[in-house]
């Protein structure tokens, strides 16, 4: 005897020795429809198969709701359905299909009262990727002939594993992190999770630093592991890697202004250390110098003198290194002419005016309109820059020209 017979003929006992009737089955009318995921995948998904008794009159009565395990699909150990609107959970059998060859995944629902609806959710297990039609078999308990069926067809696509590892300096996980996958954040320093296969952005927030973003491809079947470094930014480099091995080389890291800059020329400031990358696949970020205006008019990069193509992400710069060895990393940072306090590349009487505005509201003034190098932006800087413009300074502000 199979399970639905079993508990449909117990019910029938309830019934006789209570001495009512058995109820009449719902009239034609109710709708069933299934929606999955929208990110279906290989691995368990959650289905909701929605049962809508608005347009009826009738009670549904104990609507079975029936789903062919096919093409692909297997129950967990646990489907743990239940109804979407209370969390209430239901029963649950795993038998041969009325529908089909094989099995079935069969959830008992109860009443389902004239114009009203329920949305029974429940795990199912994609086994390999592709396209998949979900079908579902609704019926009353006790009319299995009044049934309404429905179906979707959706891809399923592969997934690979993605592991995330924040380590402080001594190697450990990282205390107070935030792991930031797509979007969605995780606190902690250790991550692991199934993704779907593809593209995914990868961050963390640590100590209140937030490290550069990270996009990584994770391949069917694959894993692809994620260390950030966090160690101290008073070396200014810091290694985010798909290597737990790959470091910025103790003592290494040098920065330095490397054209100090006058009215014709940009300021220049340079940080470079070694980067020892084992396997070839890291990223290195480098925070912004704060011993240099920040807002740049350029950021360049060489790895072992040749020209990369760097990154931002917030105050953070980032060049992805793809090859093994210890790696001569370089970073310029390209500011603006000193006196340009307007940062528009030149220095003239408008940048005099920005200067003495400032002064005049009691302002910081841009930085690039410290011309003295007294670290204050003032009046003397104002008068300086306008004699510039008037052709009475040389580009270093010094005598006439």
């Amino acid at each position: 005897m199979s399970v639905a017979r079993a508990v449909t003929g117990l019910l029938l006992v309830a019934v006789v020795v209570a001495g009512v009737s058995a109820p009449t089955a719902a009239a034609a009318g109710y709708g069933v429809s299934i929606d999955a995921p929208a990110d279906f995948h290989v691995g368990d998904n959650r289905l909701e198969v929605t049962v809508d008794n608005t347009a009826s009159g009738t009670d549904l009565f104990s609507p079975i709701v029936e789903v062919p395990l096919e093409a692909g699909l297997s129950a967990p150990a646990d489907p743990n359905p239940v109804v979407k609107s209370t969390d209430g959970t239901r029963t649950w059998a795993v038998q041969n299909s009325t529908i089909t060859s094989g099995d079935s995944l069969f959830v008992y629902g109860r009443n389902v009262p004239a114009g009203e609806s329920r949305t029974y959710v429940f795990t199912v297990t994609v086994e390999s990727a592709g396209e998949r039609t979900v079908r579902a078999d609704v019926r009353p308990l006790y009319n299995e002939s009044n049934n309404v069926r429905a179906q979707t067809t959706v891809t399923a696509v592969a997934t690979g594993a993605l592991s995330v590892d924040v380590l402080d300096e001594a190697g450990d996980p990282a205390s107070g992190a935030t792991v930031t996958v797509d979007g969605t954040d995780r606190a902690g320093a250790t991550v692991r999770d199934d993704v779907t296969a593809g593209d995914h952005t990868v961050s963390v927030s640590v100590g209140g630093a937030t490290y550069p973003a990270l996009n990584v491809s994770v391949a069917a079947g694959g894993e692809t592991n994620v260390t950030y470094r966090h160690g101290s930014l008073d070396d200014p480099a810091v290694v985010v890697a798909t290597d737990a091995q790959s470091a910025v080389a103790n003592g290494s890291a040098e920065s330095a202004v490397t054209e100090a800059g006058n009215a014709t020329a940009r300021a220049r400031f340079e940080v470079a250390f070694l980067a020892d990358v084992p396997d070839g696949r890291a990223v290195v970020g480098v925070a912004d110098p704060a011993a240099f205006p920040s807002g740049y008019h350029d950021v360049t990069a060489t790895v072992d003198g040749q020209q990369a193509t760097p990154g931002r992400n917030g105050g953070t710069t980032t060049v992805a290194l793809d090859s093994p060895g210890l790696l001569d990393v370089a970073i310029e940072f390209v500011g603006f002419p000193v006196g340009d306090a307007t940062r528009d590349g030149t220095v003239d009487d408008g940048d005099a005016a920005d200067i003495a505005a400032a002064v005049a509201a009691v302002d910081d003034g841009d930085p690039y309109g410290d011309v003295d190098g007294d670290g204050e932006v003032t009046a003397v800087d104002a008068m300086l820059v306008a004699q510039y413009d008037a052709g009475n300074r040389t580009a270093d502000y010094g005598g006439a020209r």
